[in-house]
């Protein structure tokens, strides 16, 4: 494998940047790690995507805190936000060979502003990887469709969220004032899927995040479990509901530097997320909290079996202390997603470090610019 970036600005624009990162995270260069930064004087770049021999592939992360740009070039207030990172999974049949990707970025109107060339080269053929049958399918027909519609539009903060803020909310790439979940409709729309397609298909078992916030993704898999009339499985709620831990360098050298721990704004007390589900009158029996550092919580956890694992720990002590703990425990044919596999290295780390430690071969396909997921044969 070769990679030689070759950066250069669309025609007409300008653009200062640089890919910080663009590796292979599997063996069979399948998979790509990306991040870097981007702005064009005088412009607000909104969203990016990805190309792949000028065909479309992934949309990429956009917007997120470079604050070495500032200081390169400190007359370009608006270059605050001007990270991207995404992890990209090249499709099945590419030959192997020299290949070129493209990163486009574009204003709010979807004008182009600038683009940004990496060439690569790829030592094999990306082969096919098998699949259940079955991936996750959300039922349109079903009684209760609009209901969930309404559900997943509200979690996300959409019917209140400011135009200048409306994309960021709908693709979950903000921390919100209002709304109770981070994540953007495509997340939650997978979610529900999921959550629908596991009681379909009498998956055995209960369903957990580890890492609530403010219970969002929670509240809409006991929502979806109502509207489907499951009575008998148990949505666990697991968090420390004080916030992340400071890192563990020492023992966790991914999470070095990593200062998640220092924000108040990811601090939500169990008594807030327990109100935020009676504010949805979804708090019954049906739903069970975890409280404490997972390290401490989950491996002894009163759970038997699980259908659906929902990782948002965030940090690589988190993440691994999650998957460690929960893994085991779910059944053939549920799900395991991972919200924050695309965009931090650490989380993604720590699931690769699983992965490769415990044989798991099941591909990896992703649902947005940073969630993924895959069903356990």
């Amino acid at each position: 494998m070769t990679c030689n970036p070759n950066q250069m600005p669309g025609p007409n624009m300008t653009m200062n940047s640089h890919v910080e990162e663009f590796s292979a995270q599997t063996q069979d260069q399948s998979e790509w790690s990306l991040s870097g930064w981007a702005f064009v004087p005088g412009e607000v770049i909104c969203s990016a995507h990805a190309e792949l021999d000028g065909k479309p592939l992934a949309p990429v992360s956009w917007g997120w805190p470079r604050p070495a740009v500032q200081e390169d070039f400190p007359e370009q207030s608006a270059a605050k936000y001007a990270g991207f990172r995404s992890y990209l999974c090249l499709p099945a049949g590419l030959e192997a060979g020299a290949h070129q990707l493209e990163l486009v970025f574009l204003d709010e109107d979807g004008r182009e502003l600038g683009r940004i060339r990496q060439a690569f080269a790829t030592s094999n053929p990306v082969v096919k990887k098998p699949v259940r049958d079955s991936r996750p399918d959300i039922d349109r027909n079903h009684p209760q469709a609009a209901y969930l519609d309404l559900l997943e539009k509200t979690l996300t903060g959409l019917p209140y969220a400011q135009a200048e803020d409306y994309r960021f909310r709908q693709d979950g790439r903000d921390w919100p004032q209002q709304a109770h979940s981070m994540a953007g409709m495509e997340r939650l729309r997978h979610l529900r899927a999921c959550v629908e397609t596991l009681v379909r298909e009498n998956i055995p078992g209960d369903l957990i995040e580890t890492g609530v916030w403010r219970g969002g993704a929670c509240i809409l898999m006991r929502g979806v479990l109502r509207a489907l009339g499951d009575p008998s499985r148990t949505v666990w709620v697991a968090d420390s509901f004080a916030g992340l831990p400071p890192p563990d360098a020492g023992k966790y050298p991914a999470d070095a530097g990593d200062r998640l721990h220092a924000f108040q704004e990811l601090a939500v007390s169990m008594e807030q997320v327990r109100n935020n589900f009676q504010r949805y009158d979804l708090l019954d029996g049906q739903v069970r909290f975890l409280k404490g550092f997972f390290a401490d919580t989950l491996p002894t956890a009163p759970i038997g079996r699980l259908s659906l694992l929902r990782l948002d720990g965030d940090m690589y002590e988190s993440t691994i202390d999650a998957v460690t703990a929960l893994y085991p425990k779910l059944s053939s044919g549920g799900f395991c997603i991972v919200d924050d596999y695309g965009a931090v290295p650490a989380c993604r780390l720590a699931i690769n470090d699983y992965r490769r430690a415990h044989g798991i071969e099941e591909p990896i396909s992703m649902i947005d610019w940073t969630g993924a997921w895959w069903r356990k044969e």
